[in-house]
């Protein structure tokens, strides 16, 4: 019987791509998605869909509930859902904490603890990198964020921290670029024609998915949180590799502190990324 797996935030740019990863393994595939989310790259018909009302815990008990009766708990779960914009402040806190905690406090009441949960934090919740001397991050560094969202997102790691007995790991990725993804799409854009920015960032085909399942191994709670990929994370300039690739000159400086970059990156390819629809619920 092959492993059974739930994506939460299947929709989105990191997501789906997780979909796929677990789908290339052979896992029975569940993809956590909204009924009004594009399922657009959500189309290989041997993914299981489901939606689940995170805002609500008794709602989201019996959701689990119905679920465990009718095909049984999952063996691994990656929680990828969160907000990265908000037009209210306090939807950060609701929603990359509280959705959290609703959903674990549910998977331990109604017995349907996987054997690994594996949740999408981001480097945000460790706070700004060392611009000037670039000192790597590491785990053992003291959290620091100075941000909104790293602060949900920092909460919510604390939350799975203090659930006795519940096995998990906490993936802190930086920016994450790849196909369909708009953000840093722009940004390359505004490389080429001679901008100069100090962002770094990872693409999503050279580690981030294959680093996701491979942490799925069971009894990994002692794993903690982990900078994705390596023991420390190496800040590596872009704006230099781009501007080589678009055969451009670097120009104008345009700072983007706070965000910092995981080993190397991959090769930055001229091409049309078509962002997709929903933007507004996403990891990272």
């Amino acid at each position: 019987m092959s492993m059974k797996i739930l994506i939460t935030g299947a929709g989105g740019f990191i997501g789906g791509f997780i979909v796929e990863e677990a789908l290339s393994r052979g896992y029975e595939t569940w993809a956590g998605v909204r009924k009004t989310t594009s399922r657009e790259h959500l189309s290989d018909p041997a993914i299981r869909f489901i939606d689940f009302n995170y805002g609500n815990k008794k709602i989201l008990t019996d959701q689990l509930l119905s679920h465990k009766g009718e095909y049984g708990a999952w063996d691994y779960i990656v929680y990828n859902l969160g907000v990265t914009k908000c037009k209210n402040p306090d939807d950060f806190d609701r929603i990359n904490y509280g959705f959290v905690k609703n959903f674990t406090e549910a998977l331990v009441e109604t017995e349907m603890v996987p054997k690994q949960f594996i949740m999408t934090s981001s480097l945000g919740a460790w706070g700004v990198g060392d611009e000037k001397n670039f000192t790597p991050i590491r785990p053992t560094d003291t959290p620091h964020p100075n941000t909104r969202y790293g602060k949900s997102k920092l909460k919510a790691e604390r939350h799975l921290e203090s659930l006795e007995g519940f096995p998990y790991v906490v993936m802190r990725p930086t920016g994450v670029y790849g196909p369909y993804e708009r953000d840093y799409y722009l940004m390359m854009k505004s490389i080429k024609y001679g901008f100069e920015t100090s962002t770094h960032h990872l693409h999503l085909r050279e580690r981030f998915g294959t680093s996701y399942l491979q942490s799925h191994r069971p009894g990994s709670r002692s794993a903690g949180v982990l900078p994705l990929g390596r023991k420390s994370i190496h800040f590596v300039p872009v704006s230099p590799i781009c501007s080589d690739r678009f055969g451009k000159a670097q120009g104008c400086p345009c700072q983007n502190s706070g965000v910092v970059a995981l080993g190397r990156i991959g090769h930055c390819r001229k091409r049309s990324y078509r962002a997709g629809k929903n933007q507004h619920i996403k990891s990272g």
